[in-house]
């Protein structure tokens, strides 16, 4: 039987980080370089309402590793949601039965 490799997708809504997202990236970005090579990952970071620079700081970091994306929403399902959304659109193999 052919072993499906994993994806692994860390979905991260954020409003007004830009104190604690650097670290918070930094870690997820080390979790996800010590995966297997078998293994692949997508790190998606939704700003709601942010009126600092934590889109700035998303965009900065996380480069080719995910994406970022702004809403206007002001709650955090909503984020999550459209975080849920978009990493299922970015991957684009089979899903586990």
């Amino acid at each position: 039987m052919k072993r499906t490799p994993w994806h692994v997708a860390v979905l991260i809504p954020a409003r007004n980080e830009e104190v604690l997202l650097p670290r918070c990236l930094a870690s997820v970005i080390t979790a996800c370089d010590s995966l297997p090579s078998s293994a692949t990952a997508d790190i998606i970071v939704v700003c709601d309402r942010s009126t600092d620079s934590t889109l700035q700081i998303a965009e900065d970091m996380l480069g080719d590793r995910g994406q970022v994306l702004t809403i206007q929403e002001g709650t955090v399902g909503h984020a999550r949601a459209a975080a849920a959304k978009i990493a299922l659109q970015r991957y684009g193999g089979p899903f586990c039965h």
